[in-house]
């Protein structure tokens, strides 16, 4: 059986409980179970660094599956679009330069958004 192995992070060298993230990625890089590795739920904008942070201390496939951007407020409860977010059209390219093999979305992710991702993996498949 296998799995893929996904971190939420607090910053792109942190778990969310403060567990360093090269650390917990090579914890588990020898693990045969273990398919991918990577994070998820977190900013867009905090993908390309945790890349570069998983990078060296795993030989597994890098997954990513930020947010899409919006801003959640905790107080009413609701997410707000940021008109000031990347898209993912602009980020992915970088994420596949970076070295993420499969890449998805997590919250507020919308079917638009994931045609983003495939656009950019077929461009840089062509070229």
């Amino acid at each position: 059986m296998f799995a893929w192995l996904s971190f939420s992070v607090s910053d792109p060298e942190h778990l969310c409980d403060g567990t360093p993230l090269a650390e917990a990625v090579a914890y588990f890089n020898d693990n045969p179970q273990i398919s991918a590795i990577g994070v998820n739920c977190t900013s867009m904008n905090n993908i390309e660094a945790t890349i570069k942070t998983i990078v060296p201390n795993t030989d597994k496939p890098i997954i990513v599956y930020p947010n899409n951007g919006d801003i959640y407020d905790p107080k009413t409860k609701t997410w707000e679009p940021n008109p000031q977010s990347a898209t993912f059209a602009d980020l992915t390219p970088k994420w596949l330069a970076a070295g993420a093999k499969i890449i998805g979305g997590c919250c507020r992710t919308t079917p638009g958004d994931i045609e983003q991702v495939a656009d950019a993996v077929n461009a840089k498949n062509l070229s």
